[in-house]
């Protein structure tokens, strides 16, 4: 029972904020109410829901139980004790946050698979696999649902009618209980799209694949006229070219393509220090490729450049640590001094445009300088994903000491 005193502490000292039974408080984004009348639950103000967010967070923690039980689950089972300790007028003791704990690992842990639509995209085959991530044609799941399924095949318009792109992307997760099977498919959906939009790398938003972010085709008809005469005019906004997922380049290990699909669901605790930076790095450049507004894009390269080689990634940026960046994007990218010399004036200029961002004094961006800064962020990603020697780097400090290494060769 040892292991359980902190927890027990943090139950009781949820306890001491909640309220029990009905409350005629009004509900607002400082309120949360768990179930109704006499069973009611609620925590109430500003500085109670804060105290409310850390304790879940806590008690989410222990024994790694957010890893397969949604926050939802865990709040029923957690509404259940305080209610019961409310009924009995008593504190928390170690023997009831054992039961609670054992009761939501005793659920069964299970395979779900979500299907979603993908749009801006098309295979020739019937299924396309990029890591744990598989394209389908559309047609293929849905009469395999229809098929396995009774409520599916007597209610084909609930579950199939908003499924309408020709591709659905599917994913396995494991969880023990399906909202967390959702949050879970959700968040790894997402870093899909980013990483996706990395490897099509497309600033000219031609071709823009997505299940969550995917902008339709659009064009906008307009009238303008002077007194004597009017003219009708037919504007393209957005252009949407599909990509074809069947090219070698997106799921290459020689490009480092394929590696980053499985990176995605590995688990955080099984990613190494540099493995999890190229990831956020990847991310940060997938959603700067999407922005339309440049200084935004420019703004987010940056990001996944520091997110990439900053040493200390909770510091603040200094002139000393753009100087670091600066050094390392050149040995890494590239192999003589002439051109990193290249390297490290293409980073302080970008670096600059972006402080003028963030100082407003940046009039104009242009897509060349975001061009400048995605070939930074590729190159030195690709570069640690696939180079003999920088791919067994598992560590920043690892890196710190190849790049001085090469410094004094």
């Amino acid at each position: 029972m040892v292991e359980y005193k902190n927890i027990t502490k943090e139950i009781s000292a949820l306890k001491s904020i909640a309220r029990s039974g009905e409350t005629d408080s009004f509900l607002n984004d400082s309120t949360k109410i768990f179930n109704a009348g006499s069973q009611s639950i609620s925590f109430i103000g500003r500085d109670t829901d804060k105290s409310y967010e850390s304790i879940v967070a806590k008690l989410l923690n222990f024994k790694n139980i957010q890893d397969t039980i949604s926050e939802k689950e865990f709040n029923k089972a957690l509404v259940r004790l305080l209610q019961n300790l409310f009924e009995e007028q008593r504190d928390c003791t170690p023997a009831d946050a054992k039961t609670l704990y054992s009761s939501l690992l005793a659920l069964e842990v299970q395979t779900y698979e979500r299907f979603c639509p993908l749009y801006g995209v098309k295979i020739l085959s019937d299924k396309l696999e990029l890591g744990p991530f598989c394209i389908y044609n559309a047609d293929i799941i849905k009469n395999k649902l229809i098929k396995d399924y009774k409520y599916v095949r007597e209610h084909p318009e609930t579950y199939l009618e908003n499924l309408d792109s020709p591709y659905l992307i599917g994913l396995k997760v494991v969880a023990r209980d399906s909202e967390k099977a959702k949050e879970l498919s959700e968040s790894y959906f997402r870093s899909f799209e980013n990483v996706l939009s990395y490897v099509i790398g497309d600033l000219n938003h031609i071709k823009c694949p997505g299940i969550f972010q995917f902008t339709e085709p659009r064009g906008i008809s307009t009238l303008l006229h002077n007194g004597k005469t009017v003219i009708s005019t037919n504007e393209n906004l957005t252009v949407s070219v599909p990509v074809n997922l069947d090219d070698e380049s997106y799921n290459s290990q020689e490009n480092g393509t394929g590696e980053l699909w499985s990176l995605i669901t590995k688990p955080y605790q099984a990613k190494t220090d540099i493995e999890r930076r190229i990831l956020t790095a990847v991310e940060w450049a997938g959603q700067a490729i999407r922005e339309l507004d440049m200084k935004k894009a420019l703004v987010e390269f940056v990001f996944a450049l520091e997110g990439l080689l900053k040493m200390d990634s909770e510091g603040i940026i200094t002139p000393s640590i753009i100087s670091q960046i600066g050094d390392w994007l050149a040995f890494i990218i590239a192999e003589d001094v002439s051109n990193r010399v290249k390297v490290v004036d293409m980073f302080k200029e970008v670096y600059r445009k972006r402080s003028a961002i963030a100082h407003g004094g940046a009039k104009n961006i242009l897509r060349s300088d975001c061009i400048k800064a995605f070939f930074l962020c590729h190159q030195a990603i690709l570069t640690l994903l696939i180079d003999k020697e920088l791919s067994k780097i598992k560590t920043i400090k690892e890196l710190d000491a190849w790049v001085i290494q090469q410094r004094y060769k």
